[in-house]
């Protein structure tokens, strides 16, 4: 129908007034998406996250695995102070040596640390790890061979026999004062050689002394080498 303008109508109202449908405009194809590439720690993953995708992940590296110690200095009792021990007869704490044959059930010798085999002789003597006056100085009963053995040779790792929990871990400063900040009880049997490497990273801790769990008996003493 044309109206009375000369323009086309429908149902009485110009088409230029009826509603066109809008076009969207075309975008060009952007391509395939990148990831976004995060420095730091990643989003930690949800429940829904399968245990076979977790499963071969290396775990993000912390503080405490960068801030620690490499590099162990495992000191067992000295072999001069021993060699004195054994020629004197005595532990220079009043108490004679009384050498013994080992069960082989448990005895730690302080001497070359590791546990001794049955029939091995032995003696029980008083050590204090410290050799000044302080009054951090403790006197505590320890095995040893009752004659020289080779001793223990630092190779920079903790002792494979005494190198698991339980065990309690107490730390000392530059000057032998003990840190009481940074003791440590380990209940189970955990790998002590990571623990102790985070307490030596720690600026006031010097040295770490590895003593028995419920006796709390000096086993040896690691320090950075």
């Amino acid at each position: 129908m044309i109206g009375e303008h000369g323009e086309r109508e429908v149902g009485g109202v110009p088409i230029s007034q009826t509603r066109q449908p809008r076009r969207l405009p075309v975008r060009a194809d952007p391509g395939p998406r990148r990831r976004r590439l995060t420095i730091g720690t990643p989003r930690r993953p949800t429940k829904a996250t399968s245990d076979s995708r977790q499963r071969g992940r290396r775990r993000p590296a912390t503080i405490e695995d960068v801030n620690t110690v490499t590099h162990l200095l495992i000191q067992a009792i000295d072999p001069a102070h021993l060699d004195k021990v054994r020629s004197s007869g005595a532990d220079g704490h009043g108490n004679r040596l009384r050498p013994f044959a080992a069960t082989g059930q448990g005895e730690p010798l302080r001497c070359c640390l590791r546990y001794a085999e049955p029939g091995e002789q032995l003696t029980l003597i008083s050590y204090a790890p410290f050799d000044h006056p302080s009054v951090w100085t403790e006197v505590g009963p320890v095995y040893i061979h009752a004659a020289r053995c080779s001793g223990y040779a630092s190779a920079g790792r903790l002792p494979e026999q005494l190198a698991s929990g339980p065990r309690v871990l107490r730390t000392y400063r530059a000057d032998d004062t003990m840190n009481y900040d940074h003791n440590t009880v380990v209940t189970d049997e955990s790998d002590l050689e990571p623990i102790i490497e985070r307490l030596l990273s720690e600026p006031n801790v010097a040295t770490v002394h590895v003593r028995t769990l419920a006796p709390q008996c000096f086993l040896y003493a690691v320090a950075a080498a």
